[in-house]
């Protein structure tokens, strides 16, 4: 009787588990259809935006072409738009097509990452049109990125343990954690990575090796890291920069067998009583002075 007993209960805590396996897997097929959906929805706006841009340099490219030049690319920008060479190229053609992949393609310096540069600086001086909110926030920012394909609520978290636990009211801005909050001041250290209650640690271990790359306690920030941010040029000293007056960041993820360049805000999710996730980690090293990502 007793054996009956404990096989039967057995049987029925394997229900159980087998009923909420069958729901984390259902919400996860869920997910990952949502997941699809949104992210052809961002790779078509993506394709769009590069191919305006392109055409509004080649525009401006062919109006700066010498008479000579631009009968020239006029006759072989069928080729080259397929990227093929005309039969029995001359220097001339193989010297403008050169100038063509430099000057309006971005070969060699990456069209997606000067495209990123652009658009950041669009956004730093931009307004609703381009994610940017006005109003009184925190560390007297006037302004206010929000990247509208990640909003704050728990959804963008995905399927994440503890994730729902999120309040969508409480998302703060890197500033909001810590007013004097600046990427990189102090360099990047692996110390500087630390997980909260979110199981990422698959991530963040990855982002852990990478800045112990180039050294350890020097001050200085590993070139590996540097690398996965997207610079912008500053217009009053003419330096490369990372941080930002409105909270929007650039970095470089290799993905897909190549490297996609991705645009976020500065907010992080938290909860009532405590930082949530990576947010915590965000708060400890920006108060060192250092990078979170």
């Amino acid at each position: 009787v007793l054996r009956e007993r404990f096989a039967k209960e057995q049987g029925n805590k394997d229900l159980v588990v087998e009923q909420a396996n069958q729901m984390v897997e259902q919400e996860a097929e869920e997910l990952a259809a949502k997941r699809k959906k949104r992210e052809l929805k961002n790779c078509e706006r993506f394709l769009n935006d590069t191919l305006h841009r392109r055409g509004k340099r080649l525009e401006a490219w062919v109006k700066g072409l010498a008479g000579g030049d631009a009968e020239r690319f006029r006759r072989l920008h069928g080729y080259w738009e397929r990227d093929l060479d005309p039969p029995k190229p001359t220097g001339e053609d193989m010297a403008l097509r050169g100038r063509y992949d430099s000057e309006v393609l971005f070969k060699g310096a990456g069209e997606a990452l000067v495209n990123a540069r652009d658009m950041i600086a669009e956004i730093e001086k931009g307004g609703p049109k381009q994610g940017v909110r006005k109003g009184k926030f925190a560390n007297s920012r006037s302004r206010q990125f929000f990247d509208a394909t990640f909003p704050p609520v728990p959804a963008s978290l995905g399927y994440i343990s503890r994730a729902k636990e999120t309040d969508p009211t409480l998302w703060k801005s890197s500033v909001e954690l810590n007013s004097d909050a600046k990427v990189f001041a102090g360099g990047s250290d692996p110390d500087d990575v630390q997980q909260g209650i979110i199981m990422d640690s698959w991530l963040l271990s990855a982002i852990s090796m990478v800045s112990a790359a180039g050294g350890v306690g020097d001050g200085g920030v590993d070139e590996q890291i540097m690398n996965l941010f997207i610079t912008r040029v500053d217009p009053n000293n003419g330096q490369l920069v990372v941080d930002s007056e409105v909270g929007v960041f650039g970095v470089r993820l290799y993905r897909n067998g190549q490297w996609e360049t991705v645009l976020l805000d500065d907010h992080f999710p938290v909860r009532p009583d405590q930082l949530l996730g990576g947010a915590l980690a965000a708060q400890q090293s920006l108060s060192k002075g250092a990078a979170a990502a």
